[in-house]
């Protein structure tokens, strides 16, 4: 009967990998495709360094058995250096086991040296997080810091690395643990969705799934947000965004401007395509959220599924396109520089309606644009973007989507292609709470510090310059002086008093003297001036 035990042992997997020592109990080494991908980094951006950003590292599983290799070599690289290697007792295999006489042998016949101090802290046995650490690298973890930063932290708590009584492979085996407690990352996104609206019962969570069962849609925002769209929901501004996850969904903010010309969240959007339908949805539940009240205007690209869902849905609602995105079309369709000069001129100066029909007749006949079927397309739309025949609608002054491009730029500090879709949803609502305290450093501002003079001098100057233009001895008294007292404030302004060190005329007051400018390097390449005069 023991015979049996023993030949089914020698065939499990499990039992020959922990003999040879392959085996680590406490180290779990088998990540799951969520960890491994995220862990995944390009290492041509960032070195494997501890004071470096950890987005650049290697695989971390990798870069971590490299580390292994060296600490934990095999059972026969370690042999006891007072003994001769033919001395020691190797046993690889059960059956190496089964050639020893168990009952006669003694302590003398199979015993070791005891391991050096400083590295019994890195026998599995001896390696333990406590609670209080597993707690910190969860606040490290919703704040955006990563494994081998918080490795670092925890050695510079304790006084060096030895110290702290785990290695860096541990924080990512308690990471994987911390995870495993979902059935999947998009339920984990949904409970902390859930356990938001628990604290705030107004927030508002939408969401689909196809037919396998897989999130599809999903559409949030909370009590804030649907009050800042209350007060300031005139404009509604859009885009979609790309490569912010690692299922690369499109993401899509709903947003629009304060009292202070600050961006401000209205709601949130992940989808999985980008169809008309899908725009549709998203609009409705944006209404539904808001409680039926639509803007005024929305600003977004020329997206032909955005321009539809918008009609559909808000058939009021008056749709202008992004300048900056048809200026960019305009270069691939025309390629003429010149003729982008005279769109931009269109798109952004203020001309009356007569004024711009003939600009736009002009530049057609100037540059031979009868047949292009881009510049025929785009002056069918001109009620979308043309200033002229913009005048009686309000914007509240933007005319591109830029912001939401600027939005997206500083998401990105908080997430990045492998971020999964769970840490996304917190580390979102993590960026969009620093936004929020904005408005607070804003209103401080307004209220506390100097008040701004800019306007009260600039209705002063419309009205001399109202004044005068129509008659000329007037206008050349003003003229001339006007441009000394400019030329007596820049030379004002721009004085740069010198000082000589030796006559130590200051003492040791060296508060008034101020950085130097920037200098340009000799490898910085020439410096030439484009059409524009930049």
């Amino acid at each position: 009967e023991l015979e049996d035990i023993m030949l089914e042992m020698e065939s499990s997997d499990n039992f020959c990998s922990s003999v040879n020592g392959d085996r680590d109990d406490d180290v779990t080494k088998v990540y799951d495709d969520d960890e491994a991908n995220e862990e995944d980094v390009d290492h041509n951006r960032m070195g494997d360094s501890d004071d470096q950003d950890d987005v650049g590292l290697e695989h971390e599983e990798e870069a971590d058995s490299e580390v292994d290799n060296d600490d934990y070599r095999d059972y026969d690289d370690l042999w006891i250096p007072s003994f001769f290697k033919e001395e020691c007792i190797t046993m690889d295999t059960i059956v190496d086991i089964r050639q020893f006489d168990m009952g006669k042998m003694t302590i003398e016949d199979h015993n070791h040296l005891l391991l050096d101090l400083k590295l019994s802290s890195l026998l599995p046995a001896h390696r333990k997080m406590p609670t209080t650490d597993i707690i910190q690298i969860e606040n490290y973890r919703k704040v955006g810091i990563r494994p081998p930063h918080m490795y670092t932290t925890f050695a510079n708590h304790c006084g060096g690395y030895d110290k702290v009584g785990f290695i860096r492979k541990d924080i990512y085996n308690q990471k994987v643990r911390m995870r495993k407690q979902h059935t999947s990352d998009a339920s984990g996104a949904l409970k902390y969705l859930h356990n938001l609206r628990k604290k705030d019962p107004v927030m508002y969570v939408s969401y689909t799934v196809d037919e396998g069962s897989r999130l599809q849609w999903l559409f949030w925002c909370d009590a804030e947000s649907q009050l800042l769209y209350e007060v300031f929901g005139d404009v509604l501004i859009f885009d979609a965004t790309y490569k912010k996850n690692k299922y690369l969904c499109p993401f899509v903010v709903f947003s629009g401007v304060n009292h202070h010309n600050q961006t401000k969240v209205y709601g949130t959007a992940i989808m999985t395509d980008e169809t008309e339908e899908t725009y549709v949805w998203f609009l409705e539940q944006f209404l539904e959220a808001m409680k039926g009240k639509t803007p005024c205007s929305i600003i977004t690209d020329g997206n032909l599924a955005i321009r539809n869902a918008i009609t559909r849905v808000m058939p009021g609602v008056f749709h202008r396109l992004c300048a900056w995105h048809l200026l960019s079309n305009a270069l691939s369709h025309v390629r003429d520089k010149q003729v982008l000069k005279w769109l931009k001129k269109l798109m952004l100066g203020d001309f009356e309606v007569i004024e711009f029909e003939e600009k736009w007749t002009e530049m057609v006949a100037t540059f031979q644009l009868e047949d292009n079927s881009w510049i025929a397309e785009l002056y069918e739309k001109r009620m979308k973007w043309s200033p002229a025949h913009l005048r009686d609608n309000f914007f509240a002054g933007i005319r591109t989507t830029s912001r939401c491009e600027a939005f997206h730029a500083h998401v990105a500090k908080y997430v990045h292609s492998r971020t999964n879709l769970t840490d996304f949803v917190e580390q979102f609502q993590r960026c969009l709470t620093y936004f929020r305290y904005r408005v607070v450093v804003a209103d401080y501002f307004s209220t506390y510090e100097n008040e701004v003079l800019y306007a009260t001098l600039v209705q002063v100057s419309r009205e001399v310059c109202e004044a005068t233009y129509c008659d000329q001895e007037a206008y050349d008294k003003m003229l001339h002086f006007l441009s000394n007292e400019l030329r007596r404030r820049k030379s004002k302004k721009n004085s740069q008093p010198c000082f000589d060190e030796n006559d130590n005329q200051h003492g040791d007051n060296y508060d008034g003297i101020l950085d130097p400018v920037v200098v340009r390097t000799k490898g910085c390449g020439q410096v030439g001036i484009d059409e524009s005069g930049k």
